[in-house]
């Protein structure tokens, strides 16, 4: 019965988190509490965590999961359980505006 309801709210946000990233390589599975985002060529995944942390969006590098260096895609890992439905798409939409700009294009401040 709990697990039943664990897969059911893992299939939820993994369609949240579908309509925030649509165009983009993401590779997910409806059961999975986590995802793999590609991002674009213009990003590299240590930029673009940095630059999601400022609006408060944690996300992990793929390198933390690399076996090796240089072993690691061009990507990042957004965590679906912890936040709420709420926190989850407002996190979500941050991503995606993130996701269309550039980082020459963000102001950098400290």
């Amino acid at each position: 019965m709990i697990a039943a309801r664990k897969r059911e709210e893992a299939k939820e946000r993994q369609r949240i988190a579908a309509t925030f990233v649509a165009g983009l390589t993401v590779r997910a599975d409806a059961r999975a509490c986590h995802c793999w985002l590609t991002l674009p060529e213009y990003w590299r995944s240590a930029a673009f965590v940095a630059a999601a942390a400022r609006p408060g969006v944690g996300l992990t590098p793929s390198n933390a999961f690399a076996v090796g260096p240089g072993d690691a895609p061009n990507a990042v890992r957004p965590v679906l359980a912890s936040p709420s439905r709420e926190q989850l798409r407002e996190a979500l939409q941050r991503l995606a505006k993130l996701l269309g700009s550039r980082p020459d294009d963000l102001e950098v401040t400290e």
